[in-house]
């Protein structure tokens, strides 16, 4: 499973948003939304698997794997959707279907949800159905205060041996 695939990116809200895109162009259309601690890479083993028959866009949410960082901090679950309906609409897909994981799946299903003459099907995997779900709000708490960065090189050898 090598399918052929290519880096493209839009632009939207001042900044690029990048997606990965395998297939005939001619084909149906499948669109791959990440959950928060992911990127569009994620999806290249399913993403090859379904290049035969289908057109596969997996995008970047914005601020992750090579999309830009609004200048304006704007990471909002509101931001999040708008950049699947800006996909869609600058590369003109119609009826595509749309699948998420995790935050991705509550992206597209919103989308979805507001624009259920845009999309074909919807497909979502692993969401807690429970927006006021005590453990995963605190996931967004420890997101924000966890570093980016490594303390050291050793940590990562470490894990990395492991």
């Amino acid at each position: 499973m090598n399918a052929v695939f290519e880096t493209k990116t839009i632009v939207h809200d001042g900044f690029n948003l990048s997606f990965v895109e395998w297939g005939d162009l001619k084909s149906p259309t499948i669109v791959l939304m990440h959950g928060l601690q992911d990127c569009a890479r994620s999806w290249d083993t399913l993403a090859a698997s379904l290049a035969g028959e289908y057109r596969v866009i997996a995008l970047d949410s914005r601020g992750h794997g090579d999309s830009g960082r609004p200048i304006d901090g704007a990471y909002g679950f509101e931001e999040y959707v708008s950049d699947i309906g800006a996909l869609l609409d600058r590369l003109n897909l119609n009826n595509p279907i749309l699948v998420g994981h995790s935050a991705g799946g509550r992206y597209v299903y919103t989308y979805a949800a507001r624009n259920p003459h845009k999309v074909r099907a919807l497909v979502v995997v692993d969401i807690d159905p429970d927006s006021t779900n005590v453990s995963s709000a605190s996931m967004f708490d420890r997101y924000l205060s966890e570093s980016d960065e490594w303390s050291s090189r050793t940590i990562i050898s470490k894990l990395v041996t492991t």
